[in-house]
């Protein structure tokens, strides 16, 4: 009889009063192989693992292992060891026992470092990392699965490979860190269908879809579960179709379609039925009990949730139930004793004591009173102390945040104030010195350059008291009828002498006359640093404004030049996610802070485009007219 037929009779009836005599034979022809018949171990060995009963198989393999270290067993018997531990730690996760399973996934890795074989030890890495994730310790596998990843790539195998970057997805996605779980399930996805591995490519849909869902990107979670089921379907694969369809389901709840998310509940509680994959059908349950909850279907809502509770009861592991019958049950029984022993002694004790209980009775009332009025006192106290604390508190705190904001208020104008008079009075003093050597274009520039020099330090100097007075708590926004036209003009008569400078052309396209509803003041302080700024980065180049009226009655305003640009480095680092649009990276501290403040105050918002040596444009999008 060979040891295939050996093992499928086994199989046939695990409880087979001669499982001792296999496992003797299986024993008995392993050992006398140790020294010529390898393929005949390995033989022996994989039957071994195929036993069905998690605690007979470790049994048999214990004794193997016993028998080869009586032997100072050589490499490759070590490897057996190592595959021998492996296979216990496996056998131990799946009843449950994570601590005895990591234990040998342990002794299997030592093993495999001392032999340094590489594909045992990323095998190890794996093993331990999904212990860790079964036990919710996610960080931990995220740890083991990246020490897998760096062991050299030709010891790990594509479908390892998809597994590790699944579980390290999963991870960042359970430790509510969704966007660095996207590109490592994305990988695993690209793997298992280079594999064309439809069964795992329809698991990472499943995911994807969930993923997306986390992300609150409703169209792609749901593109994902629609490829998982039309898999699922091809495949006829009927486990991953049930939990296609409760993924499905809970996009459509998420999205307020009951009705589409009730059908797909009832799919997957359907095909669970039919393959009798309690768990899913459990899910089913509970799904659609809370759904039929939140429909305020009370009666439904019960019904399956009983259900529910039911098929729960029934997964539940006959050895932990049992248990928990034993215990209960001596509970119950010491309980009783003790009731019956306290019964007894009551009556014979109870004259003798009621004196004592007496005495106890008003001792004990005495003090409850004393700690009640010491609990009183101390009570007040603290309070008192308490508030006092915050109040001086937030009374330094507020004193600090004073002396920070003064520190880089007068940080901000000692070095924007302070170059620009520099420069200034170093122009006059030039002039003021050499005015009859200068000829007349030297001393054109000259003036032309102080004037620039004297319109900009004025600007910031407007600027700066408009900003201080936003800051006060009684500031108001004066809104009047703005024209685009007649702002455009001034900020080109103010900007084009500066532009010149820099050998750059301000270009206005023609537009029909606009007007909008907002405070002059604060659009023009918006809008002169933007174009000051494109200015600052442009020489011998371009600036080009455009205005245009939307369909919704929004003006649309573009600022663009060609400039120095920026890195898609640079334009990551925009804040493009806050109220105000973007960021500015600009030397002015406080003129960024002008516009991030000022266009929340007008309800603007800002979007900025740009590419390195192109330049850069900004869209302003202001608010429709009144």
């Amino acid at each position: 009889m060979t040891i295939k037929t050996i093992t499928s009779i086994y199989e046939k009836n695990a409880s087979f009063s001669w499982y001792n005599v296999i496992c003797w034979l299986l024993l008995t022809l392993y050992t006398a192989s140790l020294t010529a018949q390898t393929s005949s171990t390995d033989t022996l060995l994989t039957a071994v693992k195929a036993m069905p009963d998690d605690s007979k198989k470790i049994n048999a393999l214990l004794q193997i292992t016993k028998n080869y270290l009586n032997t100072s067993p050589n490499d490759h018997q070590q490897k057996v060891i190592a595959s021998c531990y492996s296979s216990i730690g496996g056998a131990y996760a799946h009843m449950g026992d994570y601590k005895k399973a990591l234990e040998y996934y342990i002794k299997a890795l030592k093993i495999a470092e001392t032999l340094s074989d590489k594909n045992k030890i990323c095998e190890s890495y794996i093993s331990i990392g999904t212990i860790f994730f079964e036990q919710k310790k996610y960080k931990e596998t995220i740890d083991y699965m990246n020490k897998a990843l760096a062991v050299e790539g030709k010891h790990t195998t594509k479908r390892n490979l998809a597994y590790i970057y699944n579980n390290i997805g999963i991870s960042y996605k359970s430790l509510n860190y969704p966007n660095q779980s996207l590109p490592y399930q994305l990988e695993a996805l690209k793997l298992n269908q280079e594999l064309d591995d439809g069964y795992g490519t329809t698991i990472c849909y499943n995911n994807l879809s969930a993923l997306y869902t986390a992300l609150n990107k409703p169209e792609e979670a749901l593109a994902y579960c629609l490829k998982s089921i039309a898999l699922s379907e091809k495949l006829n694969y009927k486990v991953g179709l049930t939990y296609s369809y409760i993924v499905a389901g809970d996009y459509y709840e998420k999205q307020a379609d009951t009705k589409t998310a009730t059908a797909y509940y009832l799919k997957a509680l359907q095909i669970a039925r039919e393959i009798n994959h309690k768990k899913e059908v459990s899910e089913a349950y509970e799904h659609l009990a809370f759904l039929n909850e939140k429909l305020k279907n009370f009666e439904q809502a019960l019904d399956y949730h009983k259900l529910y509770a039911a098929i729960k009861d029934t997964i539940l592991n006959e050895k932990n139930l049992q248990q928990s019958n034993e215990l209960n049950i001596r509970y119950e029984t010491e309980k009783k004793e003790k009731a019956i022993l306290v019964l007894t002694k009551d009556q014979e004790l109870k004259n003798k004591t009621l004196k004592q209980q007496q005495l106890l009775r008003f001792g004990l009332i005495i003090c409850l009173g004393l700690l009640f009025i010491i609990s009183l006192i101390l009570y007040n106290r603290y309070r008192f102390k308490k508030k006092a604390n915050l109040k001086l508190t937030k009374t330094q705190d507020e004193l600090y945040k004073l002396i920070e904001e003064k520190e880089k208020l007068t940080s901000i104008l000692a070095h924007d104030l302070k170059t620009p008079l520099r420069f200034m009075t170093s122009i006059a003093t030039f002039l003021h010195e050499n005015m009859e050597m200068l000829d007349k274009e030297k001393r054109e520039k000259l003036s032309a350059d102080l004037s620039a020099s004297a319109k900009n330090t004025y600007a910031f100097a407007d600027e700066l008291l408009t900003w201080l007075s936003v800051q006060q708590q009684n500031f108001t926004i004066v809104n009047s009828d703005v024209s685009l036209n007649a702002l455009m003009d001034e900020l080109y008569v103010f900007f084009h002498d500066i532009a010149k400078a820099q050998e750059t052309e301000i270009l206005i396209s023609p537009f029909s006359p606009v007007f909008i509803k907002t405070d002059k003041r604060l659009l023009k302080i918006i809008l002169r640093n933007i174009i000051d700024n494109a200015i600052k980065n442009t020489y011998e180049g371009m600036i080009r404004i455009s205005v245009q009226v939307l369909h919704d009655g929004a003006v649309e305003l573009s600022i663009s030049d060609t400039g120095d640009g920026m890195t898609k480095e640079q334009l990551q680092m925009l804040d493009l996610q806050n109220d105000y649009g973007f960021q500015f990276e600009i030397k002015n501290k406080l003129g960024f802070q002008i516009i991030k403040e000022l266009s929340a105050l007008l309800n603007i918002t800002l979007k900025i485009t740009s590419e390195v040596n192109i330049g850069t444009t900004v869209i302003i999008h202001l608010p429709h007219k009144n």
